[in-house]
């Protein structure tokens, strides 16, 4: 809580002073709560702008001067929490950016080991099909990313053109769990229809075990098709018992 002498504002003073690009505020409190009782994972400026239900005003006011200072990011989360705050997919606390404006581009060199923890992520919660090294690096080179703020790599995913050039398959999407809910997903499969129109291709598929990710696509425009109506060289080597499991879904790129 909030003290007569709050040490925010000094913190904040030496995080400038130093050059920091990050800083972690560390609260009895932890992050924020948005009014339906969930963890407040992620915040812009201007949601910090419009008012935030929360009693501690000396820190979301310092938290506010430093973004529209120019400063990149703010963590709040427990002392307990800061390894997951920094280093897990959920997160722990609340991360603030200044914009949350969501770009989308092709993954460069600097982002393939960020993007591969996130493939693995996926494989390990069931989300995508499992890959080997080869088939890892060949998603990354044909991949692109959804970056908040330009800095925080929040979902990737690939378009991979089938031989026949007709059609591409957008394959690995995934979503950092801490951005679940913002619209990254929705980034990624715009982009991914963009590119295979311009690649000349008439329809994308997407495949998943995934009953919700599967309600996603619809929501993008995407209809369930059988397994059949796709490209026969997807199911070259492809694992039968996967194979009926999954949900097929397809949609033109005009």
């Amino acid at each position: 809580a909030d003290a007569a002498a709050s040490p925010w504002p000094a913190a904040g003073a030496a995080a400038e002073r130093l050059g920091l690009t990050k800083l972690v505020c560390l609260d009895s409190d932890g992050g924020l709560v948005r009014p339906g009782g969930a963890r407040a994972s992620f915040l812009d400026l201007a949601e910090l702008r419009a008012g935030v239900a929360d009693p501690r005003e000396s820190l979301l006011e310092e938290i506010r001067r430093l973004l529209e200072a120019g400063f990149p990011a703010v963590n709040v989360c427990r002392p307990g929490g800061v390894a997951d705050e920094l280093f897990s997919y959920e997160g722990s606390g609340t991360l603030f950016t200044r914009e949350g404006y969501v770009s989308v581009h092709r993954l460069g060199l600097d982002d393939y080991d960020a993007a591969a923890g996130l493939l693995w992520r996926g494989v390990a919660e069931g989300y995508l099909a499992p890959r080997s090294s080869a088939e890892v690096d060949a998603v990354l080179a044909s991949g692109f990313g959804a970056f908040v703020d330009g800095v925080h790599l929040a979902g990737i995913g690939a378009l991979v053109p089938h031989p026949s050039g007709t059609s591409g398959e957008i394959a690995s999407l995934y979503t950092l769990t801490r951005f679940v809910g913002e619209g990254i997903g929705g980034h990624l499969v715009r982009f991914a229809l963009e590119q295979a129109g311009a690649l000349g291709m008439a329809r994308v598929f997407a495949c998943t075990t995934s009953e919700r990710v599967a309600v996603f696509f619809e929501r993008e425009g995407f209809a369930r098709v059988a397994a059949d109506a796709l490209p026969a060289e997807k199911w070259r080597a492809y694992d039968p018992e996967r194979k009926a499991r999954l949900l097929c879904l397809a949609r033109a790129t005009g």
